[in-house]
């Protein structure tokens, strides 16, 4: 009961590995499990004497630990993973790694932050020019655009804890104005990697296809 490494995920039983999520079957539960538990079959020696001998976790057991209400385990509940340092609806920072029991986050960054809780005014306009630095140089059309994209990088680093969020859209008169790259920044700052590009449907069923991705 409450294991520091198993999570309810969504009424799933999963764990983390590194900064991947696993999702337990019957075999890795069984590996799981044999890590942490001795289990053992009674025989008789050739005396007649009863002995304990060495097994493995027995297979209907991991299948009926998998096929029941994660909330009989009393395992913690996970909401989501995050690469980055958030803020949670009532102002309170995450900046240390590993696992927010108000939230259900898992931060997955190397070293803690050291945030101040009440920062200097000085502080704040440091912190958004660094923020702002890689696009400084693009050529927004208006104030209110480059504010747009400004909402969005604050968006990306909080959405987790957001019930919902708009989605920033970026169009342009031109090809190579930058806009794949300040899209692209978003989910670079939120999750650490690239992402990759998927076409807008078209075609008959472009309409219906193109609302299915967006939700």
């Amino acid at each position: 009961t409450g294991a520091p490494d198993v999570f309810d995920y969504g009424q799933e039983l999963v764990a983390i590995h590194g900064d991947a999520l696993h999702h337990f079957k019957p075999d890795s539960l069984a590996l799981w499990l044999s890590d942490r538990v001795q289990f053992f079959t009674q025989s008789k020696d050739q005396t007649g004497a009863i002995i304990d001998i060495d097994s493995d976790p027995p297979a209907r057991a991991c299948r009926a630990i998998l096929e029941t209400p994660t909330t009989q385990f009393g395992v913690k509940p996970l909401s989501a993973m995050v690469r980055t340092p958030t803020i949670t609806p009532d102002n309170r920072l995450i900046t240390t790694p590993g696992y927010d029991a108000a939230t259900g986050l898992y931060l997955l960054t190397g070293d803690a932050l050291h945030i101040p809780d009440r920062p200097t005014a000085q502080q704040i306009k440091e912190a958004i020019n660094t923020l702002w630095m890689p696009f400084s140089a693009f050529r927004f059309a208006t104030p209110g655009d480059a504010g747009a994209h400004l909402s969005g990088l604050l968006t990306a680093v909080s959405r987790a804890t957001l019930p919902t969020a708009p989605m920033p859209v970026y169009s342009a008169p031109v090809q190579g104005s930058g806009k794949t790259k300040l899209a692209e920044s978003l989910f670079i700052l939120q999750r650490g990697e690239r992402a990759e590009p998927m076409p807008i449907p078209t075609g008959a069923h472009g309409e219906e296809e193109f609302r299915k991705l967006l939700l």
